[in-house]
C-alpha cells in the first residue's frame, strides 16, 4: 500500500482488518484478538494506561494538545500517537520515532 486508505474503507473493515503507520510504511494486519489466557500484568497494566489516555484526549484543549502535536510535525505519527507512547512507556522511544 502506498497511502492509507479513507477512513469510510477502515471503519467498514474494523475487526477484520487493522491499518496503521509504521516508520512511514501503511500497514494492514489482521485484525488481534485477545489470546485465551491470561495476560503478563506489565501488559494488563499498559493496556489500562492506554485505554484511559485514549478516553480522555478526545477533550484535550489546545494548550495541553499543543506541544504533542509539535513533536509530531514532520513525522508519520499523530499527535495522539505522541502522547499515548509518552504516557504509557515514558521518553523510552522518541530518539528512535525521531530517527
Amino acid at each position: 500500500m502506498k497511502a492509507m486508505p479513507y477512513r469510510a474503507l477502515v471503519d467498514s473493515l474494523r475487526e477484520t482488518l487493522d491499518f496503521y503507520c509504521w516508520k512511514g510504511i501503511v500497514v494492514c494486519r489482521k485484525w488481534p484478538k485477545a489470546p485465551g489466557r491470561r495476560r503478563n500484568p506489565l501488559v494488563m497494566w499498559r493496556a489500562g494506561r492506554f485505554r484511559y489516555l485514549n478516553c480522555e484526549s478526545t477533550d484535550w484543549l489546545g494548550d495541553v494538545r499543543g506541544p504533542y502535536e509539535e513533536l509530531a510535525l514532520d513525522t508519520a505519527f499523530a499527535w495522539r500517537d505522541w502522547a499515548v507512547s509518552l504516557f504509557v512507556n515514558g521518553s523510552k522511544h522518541i530518539r528512535e520515532w525521531q530517527e
